[in-house]
């Protein structure tokens, strides 16, 4: 995921910011190293779980996470 200009606050975004993988199944962001952190549902984390639907501020920028699992069409 490219952050750009196009986005409100991308400023605070640093160029590597967060890690958002796969694993088992289940989708986790991580920080990596960033200046001005990662944030799930308000609450500032080094790693976490992701469900659809839940919000991620990376840097200033406020994202909603959309998992295309069988989690969402339930």
């Amino acid at each position: 995921l490219v952050i750009s200009q196009y986005f409100p606050n991308w400023e605070t975004v640093s160029q590597r910011h967060a890690w958002i993988h796969q694993q088992a199944n289940r989708w986790i962001i991580e920080d990596i190293d960033s200046m001005n952190g990662i944030y799930v549902n308000g609450k500032r984390t080094g790693r976490n779980l992701l469900r659809d639907g839940w919000q991620l501020d990376i840097g200033g920028v406020e994202l909603f996470f959309r998992a295309n699992t069988e989690e969402t069409r339930q």
